[in-house]
């Protein structure tokens, strides 16, 4: 009669001879605690019965899955979305484990490497998102404001930013309502095709192989002679070694070469403003090594092409503004330049940074009052014209 028996008890509990079969039950329930509550064993065991309506699994089997987790979780690359650490508490307070592993290594009897439980201590766990919630927020915050995106998509976005607290009393609050945000995009064709170029661009760099597209940009119809409207067209297509995505000024931009000219510069394609992507898997793409924040501040406004020196001088109450655009990136200096029509010469100062002048050019135009380009002397000519012929636009028959 016993034999029955023992068959009947391992039909009813199947996992219990492979308790890592039991991991995604048991990594469910961790999640279900939040990174500020310390927990022991027994509450683990309590809350997996109580979701899962029977005690499957011994405390022993549950502490070495959670020895296993606890390093499995610290690794610098983990496949696990949480870090688990383990406590100890003295004195009312809960301390890291890891300030007494010294310790506990002195009592370890068995040759794994496993942290074994000392006897008559109480170990306490804490449960971690990989990202904090300051990471989380800020995140939220960037998909909340973009424009490019349409409703549903932030929605489902911000849903699965969430989803990384693990505590469920904590979720996020956002003020993202379909009448609060009447600039959201509501084309879902191009939002589409703008989640599908990103993809098509991170396939291509795993499997490095070039794409091609088509660039579209905005220009105006003429219905009638009465009357206008803005249309989203065909501009140029384009094949394309793809290097990295960089954001700036708001919009998302793909960088890379053309194929053909590896050897030139680096152009920039605004993200929503691409169509039709297809990867070209039978050419092979070329390695690149630019550091993309780098980058950005190198070419403001995300003009490419090549990067000059300038030297400018500079009211320091613009100083932000220039760090906004070029970085810190940039060597400073007391201006000794004669500054026509300024009488505190010590409210200037010397900015000599590389850049791509085009980006200059117009940030020195939109500054004009408080910024003079010195070098080079092409780029304060030109910065000069641009403003003569923005004046004449004001000039009337009058003046």
């Amino acid at each position: 009669m016993k034999q029955p028996s023992n068959l009947t008890k391992r039909a009813k509990d199947p996992l219990q001879s492979e308790p890592l079969l039991l991991l995604p039950r048991i990594v469910t329930c961790l999640k279900s605690f939040s990174a500020e509550e310390y927990f022991k064993i027994s509450d683990l065991l309590g809350r997996l019965k109580r979701r899962y309506g029977t005690h499957f699994i011994s405390r022993d089997t549950l502490f070495k899955i959670l020895s296993v987790l606890e390093d499995e979780t610290s690794k610098e690359y983990s496949v696990f979305d949480f870090r688990l650490e383990r406590y100890i508490r003295r004195e009312g307070r809960y301390l890291l484990l890891e300030e007494f592993q010294e310790a506990v290594d002195a009592t370890k009897t068995n040759e794994d490497n496993s942290k074994d439980q000392l006897p008559g201590v109480i170990y306490y766990y804490r449960i971690f998102p990989d990202v904090s919630l300051a990471e989380i927020k800020l995140l939220t915050d960037a998909i909340s404001s973009f424009t490019l995106l349409t409703m549903e998509q932030t929605h489902l976005l911000l849903k699965d930013l969430n989803r990384l607290g693990n505590d469920p009393q904590h979720r996020l609050i956002t003020n993202v309502k379909d009448d609060g945000y009447p600039y959201k995009l509501n084309d879902h064709q191009r939002a589409a095709d703008i989640i599908q170029s990103i993809d098509l661009v991170m396939q291509a760099l795993r499997i490095q192989c070039c794409i091609a597209f088509d660039y579209y940009r905005y220009t105006v119809e003429f219905p009638s002679a009465e009357s206008c409207r803005l249309s989203f067209q065909k501009r140029s297509s384009h094949q394309l070694h793809p290097a990295f995505f960089v954001w700036s000024n708001g919009h998302y931009y793909l960088v890379g070469k053309s194929i053909g000219r590896e050897c030139g510069e680096l152009i920039v394609f605004r993200v929503d403003r691409i169509r039709n992507m297809s990867l070209l898997s039978e050419i092979p793409s070329i390695e690149f090594n630019e550091n993309p924040a780098k980058y950005r501040d190198e070419n403001p406004v995300m003009y490419g092409g090549s990067k000059e020196e300038i030297v400018l001088c500079l009211h320091t109450k613009r100083l932000n503004n220039a760090v906004d655009a070029f970085g810190t990136n940039f060597f400073l200096y007391p201006c000794h330049a004669d500054i026509p029509g300024s009488e505190d010469t010590g409210s200037w100062v010397e900015l000599r940074f590389a850049a791509n002048p085009k980006g200059v050019l117009l940030w020195a135009a939109q500054y004009c009052t408080e910024c003079r380009i010195l070098k080079p002397s092409w780029l304060a000519d030109a910065v000069q014209a641009r403003l003569c012929a923005g004046l004449s636009l004001y000039k009337t028959t009058a003046d």
